[in-house]
């Protein structure tokens, strides 16, 4: 039972560390530091930024399955959080769902980039 929970837990972090690796991180503990839930969808998924090592910006969400997951990048977090708040809009999820990470509650997130200390 250990041997096949050691096989199991490298296979399922392998696919974690390869989309940590197509983002430009070493590894999915990095990653995680530097990435930002946006807004909850359906279920416990979610859309989250990744503020890449070229300080650009991926976003991406958790719903389809297990990683590597696709992604978009764009040059700013401005970019990146008005396309977050466009896809929110069509979404047409209940405003309870907008809840982005690194900012107090009623703080602008168009004005500037998440804050790394204010992260849950």
């Amino acid at each position: 039972m250990n041997r096949l929970w050691k096989v199991l837990h490298r296979w399922i972090f392998e696919k974690y560390d390869q989309f940590a690796n197509e983002l430009g991180y070493a590894d999915w503990k990095i990653t995680l530091e530097n990435t930002f839930g946006i807004f909850q969808m359906e279920g416990d998924a979610f859309y989250h930024a990744t503020q890449l090592p070229n300080s650009e910006w991926a976003v991406w969400n958790d719903s389809w399955g297990d990683p590597p997951y696709a992604f978009q990048v764009f040059s700013t977090w401005a970019e990146a959080i008005s396309h977050l708040q466009k896809l929110f809009k069509e979404s047409q999820l209940p405003e309870s769902y907008w809840r982005p990470e690194g900012f107090d509650v009623e703080e602008d997130v168009f004005s500037k980039e998440p804050n790394r200390e204010k992260m849950l």
